[in-house]
């Protein structure tokens, strides 16, 4: 299970409203975003890799899953040592 931090998130939105819209809209993309990472990761294109888990990091982030935000970070960092 994943665990969210409501004071991480609570930092990045005006109001509840915002908050729930924007976990939904996590919740209902993970799957297909998780799917094109891994389509990236296995056809080689590590630009495009590097730029979705920083885009899945950033998200993470804002919604306060931590855990979520941190395993990006290390495919983040992943993608751009074998792009060098």
């Amino acid at each position: 299970a994943i665990s969210l931090d409501y004071e991480d998130a609570s930092a990045y939105f005006v109001g509840e409203e915002l908050m729930e819209k924007t976990l939904r809209s996590f919740y209902e993309n993970i799957g297909k975003n998780t799917d094109e990472i891994r389509a990236l990761l296995e056809a080689g294109d590590y630009d495009n890799f590097t730029i979705k888990v920083h885009a899945l990091k950033s998200s993470a982030r804002l919604i306060g899953a931590r855990e979520i935000s941190r395993l990006a970070e290390r495919l983040e960092e992943y993608g751009k040592f074998i792009r060098s």
